[in-house]
């Protein structure tokens, strides 16, 4: 618990020291580079795979400066994130192709509003954060043990009212708040489904306590679209 609250806290630091700087570029740059160094190190993707993975997604960051495609972007996204759930041989196909519009989105957003961007990141950290010390001090039963061993009611139920009550206090509407505060768990048990379906514990062990980037930044995968198509 140590080593992970400690690589969190710097984590954060980090964040907000490129914010301070405005190395927005730099930052997507790394994490782009470390979902990559993810995908292979849990050999979801090979690396002659990672080829053409990487062209993709700049591929589309060039497209979306081009003609408008944040309509059919949400589409495609609801398709696919359905499909995955529901066709067990389409998981692995649909969630990389989600991971490519997550990895746009984030590019995105970063375009859009960088103080959004940094904010769902660090918020992030924070639901994160608070769910697992809350669920480890006061335990109770588990919610979705057969997904994620770990999560408790009362770890996520507030890390959600925490969640929620930033969100107020800076000025969001009730719904929204609701709406993006709940996700949050929604897509950390996402990423969690995939990675029970495909036996990875963790996506890698590039960052102490947490796993890999995906692993820390899993819980911001549907928050951001949410943010991401508010703001348009």
């Amino acid at each position: 618990m140590l080593v992970r609250s400690i690589s969190g806290l710097l984590i954060i630091i980090f964040f907000l020291t490129l914010y301070y700087f405005k190395l927005d570029y730099f930052l997507i740059g790394l994490i782009y580079l470390f979902v990559f160094y993810d995908l292979y190190k849990s050999k979801i993707l090979s690396l002659f795979q990672l080829i053409f993975f990487f062209p993709i997604v700049f591929f589309l960051i060039i497209l979306s400066n081009i003609i408008q495609i944040d309509k059919l972007s949400l589409i495609l996204i609801i398709i696919l994130f359905f499909y995955s759930l529901i066709f067990k041989y389409l998981l692995n196909l649909c969630f990389l192709l989600l991971l490519i519009f997550y990895l746009f989105i984030l590019y995105s957003l970063n375009q859009t509003n960088n103080e959004y961007f940094y904010g769902i990141i660090i918020l992030s950290f924070i639901n994160d954060s608070s769910a697992y010390l809350f669920g480890n001090y006061f335990k109770g039963p588990l919610i979705v043990p057969q997904i994620s061993p770990k999560k408790t009611w009362s770890g996520t139920l507030l890390s959600f009212s925490l969640s929620f009550s930033i969100l107020i206090y800076f000025g969001f509407e009730i719904l929204f708040s609701i709406i993006l505060s709940l996700s949050f768990f929604l897509s950390d048990i996402y990423f969690s489904f995939f990675k029970r379906k495909f036996s990875i514990k963790d996506f890698s062990n590039l960052i102490p306590g947490h796993g890999g980037i995906l692993d820390r930044l899993d819980s911001i995968f549907i928050p951001s679209l949410i943010l991401y198509f508010f703001l348009l």
